[in-house]
């Protein structure tokens, strides 16, 4: 029967060679291929236009079991079907009944490890397979779902989420590499779609409620940044996992465990040294030294049974973060404009990673008039409430950066003796 209609329900139309084949009004049927035909109840098939022809077994091409006839149900679930007219083949059909190769499920369960979900399932599944005409073996697989729920990171938590696992049902296992992070049963279904189109009730069984042995950490990045937004100094990332930002820069560490997790492990490398280890779930650290993927954080949690693995091809694969610190620099203009349009206001160095700050500045006659030791901070111009007279001032800044002291070889290294003319104009 060729290209046939995928879905009939009484009426079933196939455009062969020399005649069209129909399925009559009493049964119930779908076209699992372009000649597999599934029936409730025995299979019978018969011409539309009561062309009278031969029909035949493939098992047996020289004696008909149907003669002159323009239908036949002399067959059995199984069965392939040769059509002829004298000695041509017009066409070539297999016959199932469903409700003798239907499966039967008795009992679903599940066992869970740190990677994956076993399924066991008892049934019996009946073989839908036949032979073609040329006698090659073919089977027709039952089709089976699985349905539970797990959870994924979405954003900034773990949210619950519905899954399926589809396979050829079959007695024994059926693994899924898809570890639960949280409590789930699972349900099965099969044959779904046949039994809708061949109207049947829709089978199904659920198992009980398991509880996670594989477990998740996510680790989630904040870091704290300094003075306000209008600071000079470079932005500082939030909520990253490649973090290059200026020094000192503290961190906070979260791991937003799933349910199973019972323990944790941050551990912190410099240079791939351990310099840092700690149990709690959430940790706060402060980075100074400059250096590409200087230091890298990673977070490994455990629960009673499971923990997440450093190896990647683990799907608990611990999680981690590379950090950069930048190097130190600072640098001071020569003129501000404290005239209140919003663009350079201020007198305000640009700075990254510095850690030690202290400016003084002065007017023409050595007086004081500005101090500070927060490099986020700058001059707005003013003596005490009064505006500042026009003209030059003298700066004296004394910094150092998060790489002082970090080269014997170079002990200038981020050490900053700054001073100059200050021009104030409005």
């Amino acid at each position: 029967m060729k290209r046939l209609l995928p879905i009939i329900v009484g009426w079933l139309t196939a455009m062969g060679a020399w005649a069209t084949y129909i399925v009559p009004d009493t049964y119930q049927v779908i076209l699992l291929n372009d000649s597999v035909f599934l029936f409730v109840g025995q299979p019978e098939l018969k011409t539309s236009d009561g062309t009278e022809v031969d029909w035949y077994l493939t098992t047996d091409l020289q004696d008909p079991v149907c003669t002159n006839n323009s239908y036949c149900s002399s067959f059995s679930s199984g069965d392939g079907v040769v059509i002829k007219r004298g000695t041509e083949i017009i066409d070539v059909a297999y016959v199932f009944d469903y409700t003798e190769c239907q499966p039967t499920v008795h009992s679903l369960s599940a066992q869970m490890d740190c990677g994956h979900t076993h399924l066991y399932i008892d049934a019996t599944v009946p073989a839908m397979s036949y032979r073609d005409i040329q006698n090659r073996q073919h089977t027709i697989a039952h089709k089976a779902t699985i349905g539970y729920t797990n959870l994924e990171w979405q954003e900034k938590a773990w949210a619950e989420v519905t899954k399926s696992h589809e396979f050829d049902l079959k007695q024994g296992v059926e693994t899924i590499n898809d570890p639960a992070y949280g409590e789930t049963s699972f349900s099965l279904v099969w044959d779904k779609a046949w039994r809708e189109q061949l109207g049947l009730a829709v089978d199904s069984m659920v198992t009980e409620i398991y509880e996670p042995l594989a477990c998740r950490g996510k680790l989630v990045t904040q870091t704290t940044i300094r003075g306000t937004e209008e600071e000079n100094e470079v932005d500082r990332p939030i909520d990253q996992k490649m973090l290059a930002a200026s020094g000192p820069l503290e961190v906070s560490f979260t791991s937003n465990p799933t349910p199973g997790v019972r323990f944790y492990q941050w551990r912190i490398y410099k240079r791939n040294d351990l310099i840092a280890e700690r149990k709690d779930q959430d940790i706060r650290y402060t980075f100074n030294d400059p250096g590409a993927d200087l230091y890298k954080v990673v977070l490994v949690v455990r629960g009673d049974s499971c923990s997440q693995e450093t190896d990647p091809s683990n799907p608990n694969y611990a999680d981690s973060v590379n950090i950069t610190i930048q190097k130190s620099q600072l640098f001071a203009p020569n003129v501000f404009t404290p005239n209140g349009d919003g663009k350079n206001d201020e007198f305000r160095v640009i700075y990254t990673s510095i850690k030690e700050y202290y400016i003084w500045i002065y007017n023409r006659w050595g007086k004081l008039v500005y101090e500070s030791s927060d490099p986020a901070k700058g001059w707005d111009g003013n003596i005490g409430s009064r505006a500042a007279a026009e003209g030059a001032y003298y700066y004296i800044i004394r910094a150092k950066g998060t790489d002082a002291d970090t080269d014997s070889s170079n002990p200038n290294l981020g050490v900053y003796n700054l001073s100059g003319d200050i021009n104030l104009l409005r």
